[in-house]
């Protein structure tokens, strides 16, 4: 009986007839990733992650090699794996073997810097959002990584944020620039036109650098070194919190909000839906804007058009970071606990129900990272294992089927 050797290339239309054919493969154990997708998730399960970003319906991961990978809703060629056919993936696919940073997933778009500092985009170009001036939509290149330039010479990228339809980056010299979609004055630079390339949005302290950007929905917000908060863009639930709200509410240049208590400043925010969470550096957080599901966490379902604290529930442990997305919010603690809060008809707060909670509950596991997706969330542990949980019907938690999860589950 011939047999087949495993340095020999197999692919799975023709798998089946071979074995059934010739009886057997002198193979020692094979991996069902390896038979789907031999070029694209070898070596998958071997390696950790050190980032994962969850968008509307598709996640990235950055693994501890470098390698960038993705997996979920293809619709647009977000993923970035040059698909033409845009086909959901349940299971992480390779995109890029290079030496990859940070990472940002938005409704069709993501954006990622490579540890040399240089900027890549791919997706959904609809609005100028890969902010290559519509160069890849003319070439059908959107759906891999597309090089986007420093406007700015000697400067390199150090972080993105994605809103919507929407993209902002940081420069190493502390200027933020902002592209794409631009209907609610989202990205800040006094006007309603959409841009196809990054626009330079100044500072509104003279001085003072920007530090940290985070797009919401249609609205988005930003830090600046001397720990002043703004926001600008789309405002009919108050999530700006400069106690205005409704129609003619949006603001297309930063406005400052104000710190709640004196002497401390702001450290960390995100946008999410139509609300924002954010850490002050006391240690409180702060929320506002849409309230319907209790995103806020608060106790209540009311709006709220200025910053309001909410009560966490931390048992001596301090909040470390903050985390949004459309109607839930997440919190991570010093001691490595996670709290969810908001919308929840999915598992996506990850308690083991599918019930809304108005005020934070404590989710199973300890953390060092964690991002929330339009209703699923990932998180990595202390062992740079990736978690995932919510919503799952593109495929986006990674796990090899399309079955939603209630509480965090490990990929590996």
């Amino acid at each position: 009986m011939k047999k087949i050797s495993c340095n020999q290339s197999l692919y799975i239309n023709v798998m089946v007839m071979v074995v059934i054919a010739l009886g057997s493969v002198n193979c020692q154990s094979w991996n069902l990733f390896d038979i789907l997708s031999p070029a694209s998730t070898t070596g998958f399960s071997q390696l950790k992650f050190k980032t994962a970003s969850a968008g509307t319906f598709h996640s990235l991961g950055i693994k501890s090699d470098g390698t960038l990978w993705a997996w979920g809703f293809n619709s647009n060629g977000q993923l970035g794996n040059g698909d033409k056919t845009y086909v959901d993936k349940n299971i992480p696919v390779l995109i890029d073997a290079g030496s990859w940073q940070s990472i940002s997933a938005s409704e069709t778009h993501s954006l990622g810097i490579k540890t040399d500092g240089t900027l890549w985009a791919w997706g959904s170009n609809t609005f100028g959002e890969i902010g290559d001036n519509a160069v890849c939509a003319l070439s059908f290149t959107c759906d891999v990584p597309n090089f986007i330039s420093s406007p700015t010479p000697g400067a390199v990228w150090v972080s993105v944020s994605t809103g919507l339809y929407d993209s902002f980056g940081i420069l190493s010299d502390g200027t933020l620039w902002a592209w794409g979609h631009n209907v609610n004055g989202q990205l800040g630079d006094g006007t309603l036109v959409d841009k196809l390339t990054p626009v330079q949005i100044a500072s509104p302290v003279v001085g003072a650098t920007w530090v940290s950007v985070s797009a919401g929905h249609m609205h988005t917000l930003g830090i600046l070194s001397d720990g002043t908060l703004w926001a600008w863009g789309y405002n009919l639930y108050g999530q700006l919190g400069d106690n205005t709200s409704g129609i003619g509410a949006d603001k297309s240049t930063p406005v400052q909000i104000v710190t709640p208590i004196v002497g401390a400043t702001w450290v960390k925010v995100s946008g999410g839906g139509y609300h924002t969470l954010a850490l002050l550096s006391d240690g409180t957080v702060w929320a506002w804007g849409y309230n319907a599901f209790g995103q806020l966490g608060d106790a209540t379902n009311i709006d709220k058009l200025t910053p309001v604290q909410i009560i966490i529930p931390s048992a001596g442990a301090t909040v470390a970071s903050v985390d949004t997305n459309f109607y839930q919010s997440l919190a991570l603690l010093s001691d490595g606990s996670l709290l969810a809060w908001g919308y929840n008809i999915y598992g996506q707060l990850g308690d083991g129900t599918n019930l809304d909670k108005w005020t934070p509950v404590h989710i199973a596991g300890q953390w060092q990272s964690v991002s929330a997706g339009l209703y699923h969330g990932l998180a990595i542990d202390g062992n740079f294992s990736l978690s995932s949980w919510g919503y799952n019907f593109y495929g986006q938690l990674g796990h090899g089927d399309f079955t939603d999860r209630w509480i965090p589950t490990s990929l590996q």
